[in-house]
């Protein structure tokens, strides 16, 4: 994946991360649900019948909903740390201008057409778009991103 790819997908890793999060949270109430059995005690004289309540947590719906949460946490770790890493890359282009032309482009998903306004009365479609290209030229590679093999 090359670095505009791996910018492209930053809005829906954000909303990948909201989800992720959501989904973890709602695992927690079912981490506490208990089950419950009577058990009957007739162990003294004279033979008393005394039904207990015992209540646990089923062992093997644990087992399966800690191994659920496992991986919903590992891929939550892995978004947030590219999420990270691309606000990262923004945060340290050179120039206040093109940190707003990216920032609009892939954090607020605006077109060429707004982007030119949003940046002055001297801005172009066509002049934002090769300032945002002459940034990508230089930062082809991803250097946070996986490599095809």
């Amino acid at each position: 994946m090359n670095l505009k790819e791996a910018l492209k997908q930053l809005v829906d890793i954000r909303e990948e991360i909201k989800l992720l999060n959501k989904k973890i949270k709602k695992l927690e109430p079912k981490s506490q649900e208990t089950v419950c059995d009577v058990v009957d005690s007739t162990t003294k004289s004279p033979v008393m019948l005394c039904h207990t309540k015992i209540y646990g947590q089923d062992a093997r719906i644990q087992k399966r909903i800690e191994k659920y949460r496992n991986i919903l946490s590992t891929r939550y770790n892995k978004l947030l740390e590219m999420q990270i890493e691309l606000e990262k890359f923004i945060d340290q282009l050179p120039t206040s201008r093109i940190r707003r032309i990216f920032t609009y482009r892939y954090i607020d998903q605006l077109s060429w057409i707004k982007i030119a306004n949003l940046m002055g009365p001297n801005a172009t479609v066509d002049s934002i778009r090769k300032e945002h290209d002459r940034i990508l030229q230089k930062n082809k590679h991803c250097p946070f991103c996986p490599e095809k093999k």
